[in-house]
């Protein structure tokens, strides 16, 4: 007479209630999760991949072998594995298949940690996985968590305008139109190696915002940006606030060959001692005639036309180190006749 496969497990359970042990039907598959991160979340640089695993306590059978895969990661990025704490190795993480398995024959634990850096990986969803292989050659692979990676952004800062004690600084993100929740603040220092504090919110229309503030003149300062969802958190180059002057120079406009011409040049407003250099050009590019100093808020100017014909002048300088920046005159054109 044949049983049904109910009436064997309760023939079995009989059995059992009568004393008589029953053998152990073990190794089973193993089981593997991902306990962090989440799914959806936003991978900003280096990132730990936690995982929890566990034979099947029934049998015999251990965890030898634990591997991850990334699915879309760049080929043949290398993530390091840590084992209680300890760093076991590194290798080469699979990109569609788990084909990155580190030994675990010499460790017996449930869990253990993979360190990725995402910080150079094009922006997009990764998804991940973490699969186990126990001594009986019994594998199980974790519920996928994807991870996305925001766009990694350049943020370039320059002072576009000085007026009086007030700087406006600008900053752009080019081919960015939202911050996507992120706050972009300026940092300021009396160091270029800081530290920084923060000064206040960029505001306008992206891809370029200004913030106008009236920091000291020499004063280091650079943009951040944080918190944003789909982009990544970065920091600009570190500029210098410096004086921006703004130099007029006058001659007369007619002149006789040989003859001095003489004028003068007036700053917007009254500088600390400057370096300044005299150029003109004949008609054949621009050349230096000399270099002298100047301060205060005026200055004499004189020059000689050599040739008849238009005779160009500027002065301009170099500016001086944590206090102004560079800066040229307006260009003067004098007729001069034999």
């Amino acid at each position: 007479m044949k049983l049904s496969l109910l009436a064997k497990v309760i023939a079995l359970s009989m059995v059992g209630t009568l004393g008589i042990v029953q053998p152990a039907f073990g190794d089973a598959n193993p089981t593997v999760s991902i306990s962090s991160p989440s799914t959806g979340t936003t991978a900003k640089g280096k990132l730990a991949i936690s995982t929890r695993f566990a034979a099947d306590p029934s049998g015999t059978a251990t965890i030898n072998d634990i591997g991850i895969s990334i699915a879309n990661a760049p080929v043949n990025y290398t993530g390091t594995l840590t084992l209680n704490g300890v760093t076991a190795g590194s290798g080469i993480l699979g990109t569609t298949n788990v084909d990155a398995y580190w030994s675990d024959q010499y460790w017996s634990g449930s869990s253990a940690t993979f360190y990725v850096d995402t910080t150079s990986w094009p922006a997009g969803s990764y998804s991940i996985a973490v699969t186990v292989l126990d001594t009986n050659n019994r594998s199980a692979t974790s519920t996928p968590v994807v991870l996305i990676v925001p766009k990694l952004v350049v943020l370039s800062l320059t002072e576009t305008l000085s007026i009086g004690s007030s700087q406006k600084v600008t900053v752009s993100l080019p081919g960015i139109n939202s911050l996507s929740g992120g706050l972009l603040n300026l940092e300021s220092s009396n160091s270029k190696n800081g530290p920084f504090s923060t000064v206040g919110a960029f505001s306008g229309s992206l891809p370029t915002m200004e913030i106008t503030t009236q920091l000291p003149i020499g004063t280091w300062v650079r943009a951040t940006l944080t918190g944003s969802s789909m982009l990544m958190d970065g920091t600009s180059r570190v500029i210098q606030l410096l004086g921006v002057q703004i130099l007029h120079c006058f001659l007369p406009s007619t002149a006789k060959v040989n003859v001095k011409i003489s004028g003068k040049c007036k700053f917007d407003s009254p500088v600390n001692q400057v370096s300044v250099s005299l150029n003109v050009n004949s008609g054949n590019g621009w050349h230096s005639l000399g270099a002298g100093s100047a301060r205060g808020l005026f200055f004499p100017l004189s020059v000689v036309g050599k040739f008849a014909g238009t005779l160009k002048v500027q002065v301009a300088s170099k500016g001086l180190s944590g206090v102004y920046q560079a800066f040229s005159s307006n260009i003067i054109s004098v007729k001069v006749d034999k």
